[in-house]
C-alpha cells in the first residue's frame, strides 16, 4: 500500500512540474509574440507615414484607438525614423 501511495504522490509531483514547465513555455512564447507584434506594428506605422508623405493625394487614416488598445495589452510600439527601429 505504501508503494502505491508513494508512486501516486510521485506522479502528482511529476504532473505538477510538467504543467508548470508547459505554462512557463507558453508565457515565454506569449511575451516573445507580444514584442514581435509590437515591432511589426511599428514598421507598419512607419510605412504608412512614408506612403502618406510620398503621395500627398492619397488619404490614409488609421484609427487612433489602435495604438491605445495595444498599450492596454502591454504591447510596446516603437518609434521608427526612416527604416531604423528605435527600441
Amino acid at each position: 500500500m505504501e508503494s502505491f501511495i508513494l508512486s501516486l504522490e510521485g506522479s502528482r509531483l511529476r504532473e505538477s512540474v510538467e504543467v508548470r514547465l508547459r505554462r512557463r513555455k507558453i508565457e515565454e512564447d506569449y511575451e516573445r509574440l507580444q514584442s514581435q507584434f509590437g515591432a511589426a506594428v511599428s514598421i507598419f506605422q512607419s510605412q504608412m507615414e512614408k506612403i502618406k508623405s510620398q503621395n500627398s493625394s492619397i488619404r490614409i487614416e488609421t484609427d487612433p484607438q489602435i495604438y491605445e488598445m495595444l498599450r492596454q495589452h502591454k504591447i510596446n510600439v516603437f518609434k521608427t525614423v526612416g527604416d531604423v527601429l528605435h527600441l
